[in-house]
């Protein structure tokens, strides 16, 4: 049975402030074993960390906390004011700064970290081009970053922006000594990663550029992913295939768009390909398939699931599948489950822990919560009134 393709896809990926899940745009090269995660006290609103046994190695008592990177965490007060803390819970930067990010993960990346100069009630975006400056773990301050938006470094670089008017930026990159390495000339760009960083041209084609500043790739796909073990996505005539860094088609077009899935992780890529339309019902049929880098069917995901809503790319060795739109399970490379029972609210995996949901109180409106290991063993078990 074919997926409806008016039906839900999106994953019920619950970001709890405290949970292993996080967004940046970091690279490949920042991904390592974390040995602490976020916790989360809700009664009081503050945040902590435990370790990968479950054992809490420092309490809750900051109003904002980040996760560790190159073994330091932010650690911040109800006025987005920030320290520095070591896995030990010792402050190593004073508390001197404040919140900059602007869709980034707080912390440092290649040794520099973005941080704020001035305090902002409302959201980071009102931190001004000025303020802004990129720190060493000493603390020091080793340049200016005064652009409107400012991204975390990745591969050497950082990727910048100016606003342009009319609600328009002008994208670019900065090395390292806070010089210009890619003139501010993109409509977007996104971080480096394996080499080349996607950008969007004026006329709005996408296209790869390296870190000289040279296009790899012209600008010539409407739509485009980042490269991900050697492979991107682009839409080539209405469907999305896959091409290699030199520009070249290695797996057809023929699958949609996703907006939760599709990049290549761990050998594998999560794909949709359109089957038929069915007029008397008005409705589009979908399958899934998890494929190699040959484009091989590894997963009929719809075949061996007719009941779900969508899949996540794989992290970690297993990849979230939803079902119904309510309950959702992990399955590994071979499309076997992790649970024999499917749970409600389900995190992926990232930095070795998923959250699910074990069981919730209708009456209490209290629901348990549990971080989980890639064996589906829970190391973190807490309370949250929904």
């Amino acid at each position: 049975m074919s997926k409806k393709l008016g039906k839900s896809v999106r994953l019920m990926l619950l970001m709890l402030v405290g949970g292993a899940l996080s967004v940046n745009t970091v690279g490949a090269a920042d991904k390592q074993e974390y040995k602490l995660h976020k916790m989360y006290n809700y009664e009081y609103g503050l945040t902590g960390y435990f370790d990968m046994n479950g054992k809490v190695v420092i309490e809750p008592k900051y109003s904002t906390g980040f996760n560790f990177s190159e073994g330091v965490a932010a650690v911040c007060d109800e006025t987005r004011h920030c320290e520095f803390i070591d896995e030990q819970g010792n402050v190593v930067i004073e508390r001197k700064y404040y919140i900059a990010v602007d869709p980034d993960e707080m912390g440092f990346y290649e040794g520099l970290a973005l941080v704020s100069l001035a305090y902002h009630r409302n959201s980071e975006k009102r931190v001004l081009p000025n303020e802004k400056a990129f720190i060493d773990h000493n603390g020091e301050i080793r340049f200016m970053a005064p652009y409107d938006a400012v991204g975390n470094f990745s591969e050497g670089l950082s990727v910048v922006a100016k606003y342009a008017g009319g609600g328009k930026y002008n994208y670019g990159a900065i090395d390292k000594e806070g010089n210009v390495a890619i003139p501010l000339q993109y409509r977007r760009m996104n971080a480096f990663k394996e080499g080349l960083a996607l950008f969007q041209d004026s006329k709005g084609f996408y296209g790869y550029v390296d870190k000289t500043g040279k296009v790899v790739i012209p600008a010539k796909y409407r739509r485009a992913h980042d490269f991900s073990e050697g492979l991107a996505k682009v839409k080539i005539n209405d469907k999305f295939g896959f091409i290699d860094k030199t520009g070249k088609v290695v797996i057809q077009p023929e699958y949609l768009e996703s907006s939760t899935n599709g990049d290549f992780h761990e050998g594998l890529a999560v794909v949709d390909k359109f089957l038929r339309y069915d007029s008397k019902l008005n409705m589009g049929f979908v399958d899934t398939y998890v494929i190699d880098k040959k484009g091989k069917i590894v997963i009929n995901v719809t075949k061996k699931f007719p009941q779900y809503d969508g899949v996540s790319d794989f992290h970690e060795g297993w990849a979230y599948i939803q079902i119904d739109n309510t309950i959702g399970n992990f399955i590994d490379k071979n499309g076997n489950l992790m649970f024999k029972k499917h749970r409600k609210r389900i995190s992926e995996f990232d930095r070795g822990l998923a959250l699910i949901q074990l069981s919730y109180d209708s009456k209490t409106r209290i629901a348990k919560y549990a971080h989980i290991d890639k064996t589906g063993k829970q190391v973190f078990v807490f309370d949250r009134q929904e």
